[in-house]
């Protein structure tokens, strides 16, 4: 297990990882924006990674609702998530 001190840096060690082990990785809403700029680069890779997205509305700090305003930002990259 590796701990990646924010979200681009634990989808970064994610994509280095996923050329020899298993990857799953695992965020949702705010830390999926923080994320975004790794996904296009990653998709593009085609290296085996789950990426486990928990759909939240993408707004305040201790907004709960679940709406899929952050994944369907996320499917419209280069690949699926």
């Amino acid at each position: 297990m590796i701990r990646g001190d924010g979200e681009h840096g634990a989808r970064g060690s994610a994509s280095g990882r996923a050329r020899g082990g298993r990857v799953f990785n695992a965020t949702s809403a705010n830390g999926l924006l923080f994320a975004f700029e790794q996904l296009p680069v990653q998709s593009g890779e085609r290296f085996p990674m789950v990426f486990n997205i928990v759909t939240r509305a993408v707004s305040g700090p201790l907004d709960i609702r679940a709406t899929t305003s952050d994944i369907m930002l996320a499917m419209n990259t280069a690949g699926s998530p």
